[in-house]
């Protein structure tokens, strides 16, 4: 489990890199390698086990203010630029990644998410707009 944005982007170059080389050692290494990148709201649960240290707390195990696209992608291009045989990626939760509103269900707003993709993955470049807790729990 990553808790930082860093060791997320080490996690995302790391594993394009162990799959794109077990590809290329396969009996089938024509196969092309896509992986999906995150584009979803905060998921947890309320630890309800009074043995459990974090008893009553809520539990956070999808934090996009780390898992997201402008880190996916910043891993992603690591490891093609340490070799790394990548198609393309695609976009978990796609549907609600291309709402042009903030999400009726939950509020989550994913403008930024499609910034960083375009900026990030589509045009290979540098966001001037990283990740905050703030803009993404918001």
């Amino acid at each position: 489990m990553t808790q930082t944005a860093e060791e997320y982007e080490e996690l995302w170059k790391n594993t394009a890199l162990r799959y794109s080389n077990a590809i290329a050692a396969s009996s089938n290494p024509d196969c092309q390698f896509s992986p999906i990148m995150p584009a979803y709201e905060t998921k947890g649960y309320l630890e309800t086990d009074p043995d459990a240290p974090e008893y009553g707390e809520f539990v956070i195990y999808h934090d996009p203010s780390i898992e997201n696209i402008y880190h996916a992608a910043r891993g992603l291009k690591q490891a093609i630029a340490e070799g790394a045989d990548v198609y393309g990626s695609g976009i978990f939760w796609w549907g609600t990644f291309i709402m042009t509103e903030p999400d009726p269900r939950d509020h989550q707003d994913y403008s930024h998410a499609r910034e960083w993709w375009l900026t990030e993955w589509v045009n290979n470049s540098t966001s001037s707009n990283p990740p905050t807790p703030t803009e993404i729990n918001s």
